[in-house]
């Protein structure tokens, strides 16, 4: 019996892969759930005065198991929010939310008080592998490839990340939308769309990719019109009108670029107005903006693709959403560029799969 060796190889790759991401994730989510803040009830005297600064040493698995399964207010309040807040947006999302905290809420129940803990990690881990895989049916994957995808990954994740599950699924939706344009798969790429918008706004630019392999715009209405209609007309028609408020989608009021009213968020107008010091703004700017545009750059640089200015474009508008809609501390919003990486590291397509 001859082996393929090759395929052995590459499976034993994507399990080495798999097992780095998988602690990745998990040192990522249990560092930032190591410590919760002590109840009033939990308050000790020292030097007679109470200390309202006391945190205790808590058990990750719990702490995540418990927030997964519990319901937040996004899932029953369908108001516009309170205006110039980044939180309303999220209103959007309530398809996701209400698909993940059944999940999640039975396997508290039915399974076990920290079984919610080990399915998220290791649902993000395989979606982020997923995404990968796919990718490698638009490009081969090989070792500058791997390195590449896996040491993004490990930059990203040293940060303490938030809304990680809304970056991994859009990541895994941004692979297939690529995909989906590569192979001239029309229903496959308004199917990405329509599961993209739910989990995150951002979606409605997935049919743009299709301009990275294409040059028809048919797709990319059809798309749109799909998507938009189910995302607006079905799924939030009882609060469409709170897209044309002010400050729904998009923080645009001075007051609050300024980042004056966004609690325990930082943004660019915190660095305009003085607000947070040049150090601390450069850093920010530097580790979110200046070293992935970096990448970027040098990965093009050395690109062989024929469409990589596209795909170069894509990066760069990404960056700019980024920098101007997501608070400067969100890195984990960083992932979805991890795909069009993978991309401009490659020197050839993967013509015999094409259609």
């Amino acid at each position: 019996m001859a082996f393929d060796y090759k395929k052995i190889f590459d499976l034993a790759i994507k399990i080495l892969v798999l097992l780095v991401i998988l602690v990745t994730v998990k040192t990522n989510v249990d560092r930032a759930n190591s410590f919760s803040e002590a109840t009033s009830d939990q308050y000790y005297e020292i030097n007679s005065k109470v200390n309202y600064d006391l945190y205790l040493k808590s058990d990750p698995r719990v702490e995540i198991s418990q927030d997964l399964s519990t319901a937040t207010i996004l899932l029953s309040d369908r108001t516009c929010g309170i205006e110039g807040s980044l939180e309303n947006r999220k209103r959007l999302r309530w398809v996701y939310k209400v698909a993940e905290y059944k999940i999640y809420k039975y396997l508290y129940e039915n399974v076990s008080n920290i079984a919610p803990y080990y399915f998220y990690v290791i649902l993000s881990s395989v979606f982020l592998l997923i995404s990968l895989i796919i990718i490698g049916r638009v490009v081969p994957i090989n070792m500058p490839q791997y390195f590449v995808f896996v040491g993004s990954l490990l930059y990203i994740f040293q940060f303490q990340l938030a809304e990680m599950s809304y970056s991994v699924l859009e990541m895994l939706f941004i692979s297939i939308a690529l995909y989906a344009s590569f192979k001239k798969n029309i229903l496959l790429l308004a199917l990405s769309v329509v599961f993209a918008i739910h989990v995150r706004e951002s979606g409605v630019l997935l049919p743009f990719f299709w301009l990275i392999f294409n040059r028809t715009f048919l797709p990319i209405i059809i798309s749109l019109l799909v998507s938009v209609g189910i995302w607006m007309g079905v799924s939030n028609f009882d609060i469409i009108d709170c897209i044309f408020n002010n400050n729904f989608l998009l923080v645009s009021d001075r007051s609050v670029f300024s980042g004056s009213s966004q609690a325990g968020q930082i943004s660019l107008g915190n660095i305009i107005d003085g607000s947070l010091s040049y150090i601390s703004g450069l850093r920010l700017l530097i580790e979110g903006f200046l070293i992935p545009t970096v990448i970027a750059f040098f990965l093009y640089y050395y690109c062989a693709l024929y469409n990589k200015k596209k795909i170069i474009i894509a990066i760069l508008i990404y960056l700019i959403i980024f920098i101007f809609a997501t608070p400067l501390l969100h890195h984990s919003v960083k992932m979805i560029l991890i795909p069009f990486f993978v991309l401009l590291s490659s020197k050839t397509f993967m013509e015999q799969d094409r259609a």
